[in-house]
């Protein structure tokens, strides 16, 4: 019979990290004081066969589950639902509100993520993640058509020192909201890729930029302080860091939009279109660990 435990340490995680995906290595193993790991290992005779994990942030009490895997030759056998309640039970326990879980629609495996997902809580929302070209995003005619003024200017993120920084931290869910923050996923930028608008001294805006294999940069978070937002000056951040990672050998760029963010989606039907080359939906499920304030268990 297969058994299940905690894995509690960059050694002992280390001996599971063979069941997600190679990019998700580093985030598995390390941890820091902003983000921690919970992890579940399934073994069968000392062989792992299973491993459930999630990252999560105890300053905003919100988890994400990162991994959800058994072996083929194990499955259907209850050790995913075993991995997933021992996940959500420590997750619960350190203090943990909610759990988020993205997977891919269409997939052979989306109907297995959505069946364990069926008691979570909270509605279903979707995301649909694109792909486009970098060089043909760069050759579209509107994408060099804005014009920076004199107090503007684009810097790499990695030029910001502590101090600027630290000013940019004080904003967080002031003048950004935290889910935009450029510092959530920080330690996985590729240097010199992701990059900064200043207005004069003051940062107002970002193009955050990470890494997805050697041909694909992921864009993950932009944002633009109003009212920068509304004089296309995300179009100059998101075409900064085209450039560069073309310059760094990087020749398609994956972005996400949500389902509910129609003007968004318009925008990319109807000036991205001929430089994306693909395209899918993203099912994003969320759980409620924690009760409501001043909810009551019935009787």
């Amino acid at each position: 019979m297969a058994t299940t435990a905690y894995l509690n340490s960059r050694e002992e995680r280390q001996a599971y990290a063979m069941l997600t995906f190679p990019s998700l290595h580093d985030e598995l193993l390390n941890e820091s004081e902003q983000r921690k790991v919970v992890a579940v290992g399934a073994q069968l005779f000392g062989k792992p066969i299973g491993l459930a994990w999630a990252s999560w942030w105890p300053q905003h009490h919100r988890g994400e589950l990162r991994t959800m895997h058994v072996v083929s030759a194990y499955r259907r056998r209850g050790i995913g639902a075993l991995l997933l309640e021992a996940v959500e039970r420590a997750l619960a326990e350190a203090g943990c509100d909610t759990l988020d879980f993205k997977f891919r629609a269409g997939t052979d495996s989306a109907p297995i993520w959505l069946r364990m997902t069926s008691r979570w809580d909270l509605p279903r929302l979707s995301v649909l993640t694109f792909t486009m070209s970098i060089p043909r995003f760069l050759e579209l005619p509107w994408v060099g058509a804005w014009r920076m003024n004199e107090r503007l200017r684009v810097i790499g993120w990695d030029t910001l020192n502590e101090a600027e920084k630290a000013r940019i931290r004080e904003g967080d869910n002031e003048w950004y909201p935290h889910q935009l923050s450029p510092f959530i996923r920080e330690r996985y930028f590729v240097p010199g890729l992701s990059v900064g608008l200043c207005d004069g001294d003051e940062t107002v805006g970002w193009m955050t930029v990470e890494s997805y294999d050697d041909e694909t940069v992921i864009g993950d978070r932009m944002f633009a302080r109003p009212p920068h937002d509304g004089q296309g000056r995300g179009i100059m951040l998101v075409a900064e860091a085209a450039k560069r990672s073309i310059e760094a050998g990087f020749r398609a760029g994956r972005f996400e939009v949500s389902a509910g963010n129609v003007p968004m989606l318009r925008f990319v039907e109807r000036r991205m279109k001929p430089c994306l080359t693909g395209s899918y939906e993203v099912v994003h499920k969320r759980r409620r660990l924690q009760p409501e304030p001043g909810a009551t268990d019935a009787k």
